[in-house]
């Protein structure tokens, strides 16, 4: 019995092996592969697009060029990813205000809270600073494809907040160096 067991094991282990090694995966890696980062999680509709880019690339090109998607901040933070552009480790990524911030300050007045009143009035501004944006990245040697939008930021709390003194005493989460989130909450 105990030779049956051994065997068994030893030819799962051969099998697994010969398919792992000899490239009998369900996906090919094409001949250019672009490496893609972003904090958004597996699963979120970001990620789900962002595989649809992926298919097409690779249909497109014959398998010649796709993506390699790091999903959920497994490349690290935003600032991490950063830093992976800068020595060509990572070719691509997707980044909140906070992540853009780091490369263009200026941008991240698109984020500063209560400056729009209307879903209409925060498209016009950003349909009309996009392409000064996009020069002003170009500028800092990043190329700006695309531009999305994730909607507002809401505030959850076990206690009730209904004005602003009910803040008093909270502590409130944001991100580390987010200059914007640190003085609102601080004011």
């Amino acid at each position: 019995m105990k030779r049956v067991f051994i065997l068994t094991i030893s030819i799962l282990c051969t099998w697994t092996a010969s398919a792992f090694f000899t490239g009998n995966r369900a996906e090919a890696a094409p001949k250019y592969l672009i490496k893609f980062a972003t904090v958004a999680p597996e699963g979120s509709t970001w990620i789900k697009r962002m595989r649809d880019v992926d298919k097409e690339l690779r249909e497109k090109s014959s398998d010649q060029l796709g993506l390699r998607i790091y999903a959920g901040g497994i490349a690290g933070d935003e600032i991490d990813v950063l830093k992976k552009i800068r020595i060509g480790q990572i070719q691509c990524a997707a980044f909140s205000g906070v992540g853009f911030g780091q490369i263009l300050p200026m941008v991240r007045v698109l984020d500063l809270p209560f400056l729009f009143r209307s879903d209409e009035e925060t498209d016009r501004a950003h349909n009309e600073l996009q392409q000064f944006f996009a020069e002003e990245f170009k500028k800092k040697e990043f190329e700006l494809l695309a531009w999305g939008e994730v909607g507002n930021v809401h505030i959850f709390s076990k206690d009730p907040i209904r004005k602003v003194k009910d803040f008093a005493g909270l502590k409130v989460w944001a991100w580390s160096g987010d200059p914007i989130a640190k003085e609102t909450f601080a004011a």
